[in-house]
């Protein structure tokens, strides 16, 4: 079974056969997590700043956790 790392592209849990899906809960469980590597991060105006999505900030965060 070939499951997609991201959460974006992955079929909804319900769409699977009930006898499947506890096997793709626990293969997506192997997997470990999916990072955003890759992707162009929508810039929002916040309080006349332009904001986004810091790769960097997670990296951080992710290495002391």
């Amino acid at each position: 079974m070939d499951l997609p790392s991201d959460p974006a592209k992955r079929k909804e849990i319900v769409k699977y056969h009930l006898d499947q899906r506890e096997e793709v809960r626990h293969k997506y469980l192997d997997k470990g997590p999916c990072q955003p590597y890759g992707h162009t991060f929508k810039k929002t105006m916040m309080s006349n700043v332009l904001r986004q999505f810091n790769l960097a900030w997670l990296e951080k965060i992710w290495l002391l956790a």
